[in-house]
């Protein structure tokens, strides 16, 4: 895992963590907590999905150079 990604990752689990911890610790009962839990999880999976997508892009990206470099040295060889 890069740098980046590490980071990207701390970042979202502090977030989510802190959110959990506000929201248990709030005075509200405890259907409108399970409320916002329910949402804040809900929130958590979409920016999940969402960086799972542009890891996923990334790779495909990655690949396609890859190709591209190895058809170029075997049409340079050829």
């Amino acid at each position: 895992m890069s740098k980046t990604q590490s980071t990207l990752f701390a970042l979202v689990a502090g977030f989510a963590i802190g959110a959990v911890a506000g929201i248990l610790l709030a005075p509200d009962n405890g259907e409108k907590t399970r409320q916002k839990l329910a949402k804040k999880a809900e929130d958590l999976k979409k920016e999940l999905d969402e960086q799972v997508e542009v890891g996923k892009a990334k790779i495909y990206e990655f690949a396609d150079n890859v190709v591209n470099k190895l058809d170029n040295k075997e049409k340079l060889s050829a």
